[in-house]
């Protein structure tokens, strides 16, 4: 007798291929709590949801729009729940309040920024993928929206961003030397 373990998913995978790809990448981080009060409202839902393809709209072809939630609660399942209120995000990191590794980044090691929630933070960085090594160059802060309604103002009017600088690669197109 043969037995067979089968693994089922509750969400549907990405769409296929899974692959690396060099190129430009505009990162936007939600910030918020499920302990936030005003982390949860409906214009924040919807703003949040016509996030992405507001975004795409306004850059150019090639540009990649990652969205990654951040979830400063301190039990991971009431982050996970919070999270996915809002949707599809590409990445999430949850749980250890204002510790958490993206809030240290984006907020803490940011001396201008307001610790506050919620907050929607851009980024832009290039990514160079080659046989062996992939490379990143650093983050370019794009824009920095703090509380649900400036969030969603921002979002209603196009989601405005400055014009992107030009961030010379780490490697020469068709460079895969690693």
């Amino acid at each position: 007798m043969t037995a067979f373990l089968v693994l089922t998913c509750e969400r549907e995978p990405p769409p296929l291929p899974y692959s690396l790809n060099s190129g430009k990448e505009i990162v936007v981080f939600f910030i918020g709590a499920k302990a936030c009060g005003t982390c949860d409202t409906p214009e924040l839902r919807a703003a949040l949801a016509a996030m992405r393809d507001t975004l795409s709209r306004r850059t150019a072809g090639g540009v990649k729009i990652v969205l990654v939630g951040v979830d400063l609660d301190w039990v991971l399942g009431d982050g996970l729940d919070y999270l996915r209120q809002f949707g599809t995000f590409d990445q999430e990191t949850i749980g250890r309040n204002w510790l958490n590794t993206d809030a240290v980044r984006l907020v803490w090691r940011d001396s201008l920024a307001l610790p506050a929630l919620p907050q929607v933070v851009v980024v832009e960085h290039d990514i160079g993928v080659g046989q062996r090594r992939v490379t990143v160059t650093p983050d370019y802060l794009l824009t920095r929206r703090v509380g649900a309604h400036r969030i969603a103002n921002w979002v209603d009017s196009g989601a405005p961003l400055p014009a992107l600088p030009t961030i010379p690669s780490t490697a020469a197109p068709g460079d895969h030397r690693d």
